[in-house]
């Protein structure tokens, strides 16, 4: 029986393929909740009480901000860069 599977020329022509490892082999959860409650406690400390890593796992960090409640954009951007910051200090992806 004939495959059904016909490979995309333009994937099979990378030389190169990245996958997303998080959570599969690298564990790095406690790393973000670490870094998020440290850019929180500099720039928004009152959200620091109420902040539950678990309800933003896996989604972009500032939209992690947006839904913890940092409504205005330009301070959710200031707080995800001192986040990244902070994980990367940590020994987090660069």
């Amino acid at each position: 029986m004939p495959s059904e599977f016909s490979p995309d020329p333009d994937l099979a022509a990378r030389a190169a393929y990245l996958f997303d490892l998080d959570g599969t082999l690298v564990d790095s959860g406690a790393k973000h909740d670490q870094a998020f409650r440290s850019a929180l406690a500099e720039c928004a400390p009152d959200l620091v009480p109420t902040f539950d890593y678990r309800k933003v796992r896996g989604l972009e960090t500032t939209h992690a901000l947006e839904v913890i409640g940092v409504a205005d954009p330009e301070e959710r951007t200031r707080i995800a860069e001192r986040k990244r910051m902070f994980y990367r200090e940590m020994g987090g992806a660069r």
